[in-house]
């Protein structure tokens, strides 16, 4: 294994770890019920590249909003209906998956709907306990991304980015050596 393929490992391991440990220490200094999910969510969105790790977090956040908001709807009608907690998952997952189906950015809604709905204690009301599951799983996200920033930073501190070493090569190629 090479300098660069041992680093490159090292930063995404050190990264997925990081990101989760830190969500999961952060969720619970701020007093959030199941840190669990902000340490799932930093793994879950963790990429190789930046640039899916940015769009990992986008669907997850998107996702995770129309799920959280289709899950307390349900529950409410459910709730005024009757209707218990089996049936109102199938249903919150029915809708969310009608409109995932062919919008891959917003399948995290089909798994947030259980998470929301099952998590749920009977003295908390479900908008509660929404805000509670999509804070523990964006704030996840978000530090993963802000994590993979960090390392890239830091990779291109040391000379280690690609995208940079090839920009100096183009400029050098060019003449623009004062450039690069």
């Amino acid at each position: 294994m090479t300098i660069k393929k041992f680093l490159y490992v090292s930063a995404f391991v050190l990264r997925c770890a990081g990101s989760a440990t830190l969500g999961y220490v952060l969720a619970q200094r701020i007093g959030l019920p199941f840190p669990l999910w902000t340490a799932i969510s930093a793994v879950v969105v963790s990429q190789e590249r930046l640039a899916e790790t940015k769009k990992s977090v986008i669907q997850r956040t998107v996702g995770t909003a129309l799920g959280v908001c289709i899950a307390i709807v349900v529950n409410a009608v459910a709730m005024r209906l009757g209707i218990g907690m089996t049936a109102q998952m199938a249903v919150s997952v029915g809708v969310c998956a009608a409109f995932a189906c062919g919008h891959p950015m917003l399948r995290a809604a089909m798994f947030t709907c259980p998470i929301v709905l099952l998590t749920a204690l009977p003295s908390e009301p479900m908008f509660m306990v929404g805000f509670y599951r999509g804070s523990e799983v964006i704030i996840g996200g978000l530090l993963a991304n802000a994590m993979h920033i960090a390392a890239e930073k830091l990779f291109v501190l040391m000379g280690y980015n690609e995208e940079r070493q090839k920009e100096r090569r183009c400029a050098l190629l060019q003449g623009r050596s004062g450039e690069a």
